[in-house]
């Protein structure tokens, strides 16, 4: 039976289905209601039906929690901009933090020395680099450079003993150690997720120096390991803000629709004042409460119920409520859509309703013949845009890591579905309990971001992982707290561990059985010798009850080259390798996803070919400069045959 019949068959069969709650009914009850409006009582029917998020041990003994939710509504000062640069090629300027010659967190001028005295740098001189991004876009000569640099910023400041002041990166990559005035304030490991550190009592009225170190280079122990197929990009490659909240404050909040309607409102006060109100608005649906935090944690738990008709977020209705959250005199603002997400019964449900991801991979690569990592909100809306309107896609796997907050906030705005998946690629050292620490701290960093977004519907532990005892207990642990974190979203991991003897393909990942969504990358016939008629008689056999999608398959192509004999690399074999594997995937009864890879081309240093490849992986169905290939067009004609997004589970 076609794909396109089978799908309009489950969409209809589950219309009028009755969704079973996500997760497990919590014990204990919500916060008390100081509002006129329905009070929440204290049988199971009113708790929350999805388990309160929490950090548990997983960041304590953090001054600034990752996440300080939606620091873009606060009231911030962004110090983006210019900042001076000095290279540290050999890391001594880290591995020798005292005093001495190389402290260039001192800022020492050369007026303030005697002429005796030797320093071996001189920010006076230092040239000058944007902030945010990346050196390796910037400067020609540091085009493949992952060792430390290190920058510096200077700004005016008053204090202010009424208020508390963070500074925060939405993401540098990898190793970051942060001084402010000569101290160090702190360091920060990970190339994808935010971060920050209080700095209240180090600021000075009048001028102060904000000096960061980062290291982009890659080993053993890093996430992700050294052998990663894209570029680098080091450096700060997000913005930095300087934050100013109340002594006590909301620091983070999430509003996550349940299967019965009600909204799970839960947040996090920082500070003394445990029990200070928190206020939350949502206009449009008539929502207004008050609670207090409770003694000595600090956290708010309640149900919100809809006064108003709430129309929920999909890709084809990609509405976004005007949220207000009320405390200690700050007001944050956001834009949250409200949708349900369920892997059900070999099904993949979206507010109740079966749902096909019509999706492609990408990279957070600007389009240009130079890319950057930094990614602004019109950079991010014409990667999207091409999938959204070019592809007729409603789904985008963002790998390998956590893209930008710009776009994930663009696709909520767009209305495409997301993928989100930390960095443990290939050989990270499972084993080592470090890198186990490091892996969590990731998925929480992200998780917390993201949590209000609805366009994100699938957290991912990893890609791409061999089979081992170490390996399966470090993703069933990073399994473990992704839902401890977010039980409202399925969980799934980019999988090649498959068999097959003369028979048809299986899946042989004991991992399979922790996660929600089984999913395959799968390059037959691109890494192999096999005639592309082979992909359309493979057979797939997929005995797990789960949905069942193809996160990554694909064949290169420089853009422009064109061969009558479809030699590999031309235009004309990967738009054949893609209709051969359309055809493969249309007679797979449990599949419920295509995401190829990948939309555009993208920077790899292990792509060395000098004709084909020098320094980019080519499998974008766009080149570098978002020139369409071939290929681009199959997709988007077979997209366009699938059944529209469904709108609505009324």
């Amino acid at each position: 039976m076609p794909l396109i019949q089978r799908t309009l068959e489950r969409i209809l069969k589950n219309r009028s289905a009755v969704v079973v709650a996500v997760g497990v009914s919590l014990s204990l009850g919500v916060s008390a209601q100081e509002s006129d409006g329905p009070q929440p009582g204290a049988n199971s029917e009113e708790r929350p039906a999805i388990e309160v998020p929490s950090f548990g041990a997983i960041f304590e003994g953090r001054s600034c929690l990752p996440a300080m939710s939606n620091v873009q509504a606060r009231n911030t000062r962004s110090l983006d901009g210019q900042w001076q640069y000095t290279l540290d090629a050999l890391g001594e300027i880290n591995r020798r933090p005292e005093k001495t010659r190389p402290a260039v967190f001192e800022d020492v001028r050369d007026a303030d020395i005697g002429p005796n005295v030797i320093k071996e740098y001189d920010w006076v001189r230092a040239p000058l680099i944007e902030v945010p991004g990346s050196w390796n876009a910037q400067i020609p000569q540091l085009t493949w450079y992952d060792q430390w640099m290190w920058l510096k910023k200077h700004f005016n400041s008053a204090r202010n003993d009424q208020v508390r002041r963070f500074v925060y990166f939405e993401g540098a990559n990898y190793e970051t150690v942060v001084y402010l005035n000569g101290e160090r304030v702190g360091e920060h490991v990970g190339g994808f997720t935010p971060f920050c550190f209080e700095v209240t009592d180090l600021l000075k009225d009048g001028e102060n120096t904000l000096v960061v170190g980062v290291n982009a280079e890659q080993d053993e122990m890093t996430i992700p390991p050294k052998r990663a197929d894209w570029s680098n990009f080091g450096g700060i490659t997000r913005p930095v803000h300087l934050v100013e909240v109340p002594p006590t404050h909301v620091s983070n909040y999430a509003l996550i629709l349940q299967t019965d309607g009600k909204i799970l409102f839960t947040a996090q006060l920082d500070g003394e004042n445990k029990r200070q109100q928190v206020h939350v608005r949502i206009p449009d649906l008539g929502i207004d409460r008050r609670y207090r935090g409770e003694s000595g944690s600090g956290t708010v738990n309640g149900l919100l119920e809809p006064r108003m008709t709430l129309s929920r977020w999909s890709p084809g209705n990609p509405v976004l409520y005007d949220v207000e959250i009320e405390s200690g005199g700050e007001t944050i603002q956001d834009r949250i859509g409200f949708r349900t997400i369920e892997a059900r019964d070999g099904e993949l449900l979206l507010n109740g309703e079966p749902i096909f991801l019509k999706g492609i991979s990408l990279h957070e690569e600007t389009v240009g013949v130079a890319p950057d990592r930094y990614m602004t909100d019109a950079a991010a809306r014409t990667l999207l845009r091409e999938v959204k309107d070019g592809l007729n896609g409603n789904f985008v796997r963002l790998a390998h890591y956590p893209h930008s907050e710009a776009m994930i906030r663009a696709a909520d705005d767009i209305g495409l579905l997301v993928w989100s998946e930390i960095p443990v690629y290939w050989d990270v050292a499972f084993s080592d309990p470090a890198v186990l620490t490091l892996a969590r701290t990731m998925q929480g960093e992200n998780v917390y971001r993201d949590m209000n977004r609805a366009s994100v519907v699938i957290w991912s532990v990893a890609n791409e992982t061999l089979v081992s005892d170490a390996r399966n207990s470090f993703l069933r642990q990073l399994i473990e707290d992704t839902r401890q974190l977010d039980p409202s979203r399925p969980i799934s991991m980019a999988s090649h561990t498959l068999r097959s003897k003369g028979g048809a393909v299986r899946f042989d990942d004991p991992v399979i059985e922790d996660i929600d969504i089984v999913s395959v990358n799968y390059y037959r016939a691109w890494y192999s010798d096999g005639p592309l008629d082979e992909l359309k008689t493979i057979e797939w056999a997929n005995n797990s009850g789960k949905p069942m999608v193809f996160s990554e398959f694909g064949a290169g192509a420089l853009a422009g080259f064109h061969s009558d004999e479809n030699r590999k690399f031309s235009e004309e074999f990967q738009a054949a390798y893609y209709e051969a594997m359309i055809e493969m995937l249309e007679n797979i009864p449990s599949l419920r996803g295509s995401v190829p890879w990948l939309l555009k081309d993208f920077r790899s240093p292990r792509r060395f070919h000098p004709e084909y490849q020098n320094g980019w992986n080519r499998k974008g169905v766009i080149a570098p400069n978002g020139r369409r290939k071939l290929a681009f067009d199959v997709l988007a004609d077979w997209y366009k045959t699938l059944p529209d997004n469904p709108v609505d589970a009324k």
